[in-house]
């Protein structure tokens, strides 16, 4: 229990077996009600299968390190269950200090590994800042870096006399180099980090625990309903077919364990809370599918989440008057932060912020007529299109608008320098070639 939050969650831990069973050790000094389940692998290829094949029966994964992870993020899993333990300059230190004490000297060259990626800079600004008369020599490795290549890479140089001692993330690299009498240190999760790395899950837990708390507003309209009323005006059609969409209403309020209001103008309103309604969106979406299929109408959920009741319709009310002049039938989810997620028949899911925190983008923005919500929308749905590139027609059918409204949000774009014009398609033998654009997301300053 966690200032009264039970705590009843199942923590996968990935990676190789050393570095698995230590994280494991250092766990059980916490009490933490989590329960620890160990997946190690032989090769790190297989971090992938791990998490593909037990993700729905764990409810967040710890990565021995940032390889594994950024592997990881690479599965259609949920990518807010991961967490890895980060590598610190500290554990640096300690294998020099390490070396220094078993031989009396200062190691005067080291070879380490470290991931190719932004921000391991600062590493060899901090380790030339405090030994500034120690060579360094790094292997960038990758997730396609073999324990051959970097087992190699330090070999070499140590047999080469190059380096006196080396420093390795990789317990499989460490075994190797300490076989053929290499002085290796063994960067492996250490207690200090691994703590850290547990105590973020649980504030996770906790802020998931406060937002399934969070009362939910499911709006459902049937579009047309005063058409459907006039086409259905003999005899007693349109009230039995009113009975049966109530029906399917109220089964769906049961599901969600919620509460039922009708305003009797083809609108109806579910209360419930956000933790069962987000467990239970099957069944909203299977709903939405039946009162469509019964009115030949679109239908439209609008779903809101706060903590009030009073914002919580506020944010349903929004999110289905987005929907107003949808010809198919839509759901749009809106939270207190400013997330938005949309199923539609057409796209599937988008999900996207309505904030932008690059300041350049905001104020290039302003010079043009178009929100930062339909933007990051813009920004969402490109995305998931091939390579980030994509032609006005792509554009018009993501935002289920008219071509021609396309063409004028991707000029706008293209004169603020968000959007670039990158070549041009020719899909049919006849006709004009399609242009391809690509949007700019991110300004370097």
């Amino acid at each position: 229990m966690i200032n009264g939050v039970l705590i009843m969650q199942k923590v996968g831990v990935v990676g190789p077996k050393q570095s698995v069973e230590r994280i494991i050790h250092f766990s059980e000094e916490l009490d933490t009600e989590l329960q620890f389940i160990a997946f190690p692998y032989n090769i790190i290829e297989e971090t992938k299968s791990i998490v593909e094949t037990h993700d729905a029966e764990i409810d967040y994964w710890l990565f021995s390190g940032i390889t594994p992870y950024t592997i990881a993020l690479e599965t259609k899993a949920t990518q807010d269950k991961f967490n890895y333990i980060f590598r610190a300059t500290s554990e640096i230190f300690e294998g020099i200090l390490t070396y220094s004490l078993e031989n009396h000297s200062i190691p005067s060259a080291v070879s380490m590994d470290l991931m190719k990626m932004k921000g391991q800079d600062h590493i060899d600004f901090i380790v030339s800042n405090q030994y500034p008369m120690l060579k360094q020599h790094y292997f960038r490795y990758d997730s396609t870096s073999t324990i051959e290549e970097i087992f190699e890479f330090h070999y070499s140089l140590w047999k080469n006399n190059e380096v006196d001692i080396v420093i390795t993330s990789y317990p499989e690299v460490a075994d190797q180099l300490m076989r053929e009498g290499v002085p290796v240190y063994w960067t492996g999760p250490s207690k200090w980090n691994t703590f850290y790395a547990i105590q973020i899950i649980l504030e996770k837990i906790k802020t998931r625990y406060y937002k399934d708390t969070q009362t939910t507003s499911v709006k459902i309209k049937i579009q047309n309903f005063e058409k459907l009323k006039i086409s259905k005006h003999s005899g007693y059609s349109f009230e039995f077919l009113l009975l049966e969409l109530k029906k399917l209403v109220l089964q769906c309020c049961q599901t969600l364990d919620g509460l039922l209001t009708d305003d009797n103008n083809g609108q109806f309103t579910i209360f419930t809370t956000r933790g069962i309604a987000e467990k239970h969106l099957s069944k909203i979406q299977e709903t939405l599918q039946h009162l469509s299929f019964k009115t030949e109408s679109p239908i439209l959920v609008g779903i809101g989440h706060a903590n009030t009741t009073y914002r919580a319709d506020l944010f349903a009310a929004s999110a289905a008057q987005q929907l107003e002049n949808q010809n198919q039938s839509s759901i749009v989810v809106m939270d207190d932060e400013g997330q938005i997620l949309e199923f539609t028949e057409a796209n599937g899911m988008i999900e996207y912020q309505t904030m932008i925190n690059d300041a350049e983008i905001l104020k290039r923005l302003q010079q043009t007529s178009i929100s930062s919500k339909t933007f990051m929308k813009i920004a969402s749905v490109v995305k998931q299109m091939h390579n980030n590139l994509f032609s006005s027609k792509d554009l018009a059918l993501a935002l289920q608008s008219s071509e021609r409204n396309a063409q004028r949000i991707i000029a706008e774009l293209v004169k603020i320098n968000l959007v670039q014009l990158v070549g041009e398609q020719q899909r049919n033998s006849r006709g004009r070639a399609t242009k391809i654009y690509k949007l700019i997301t991110h300004i370097e300053s």
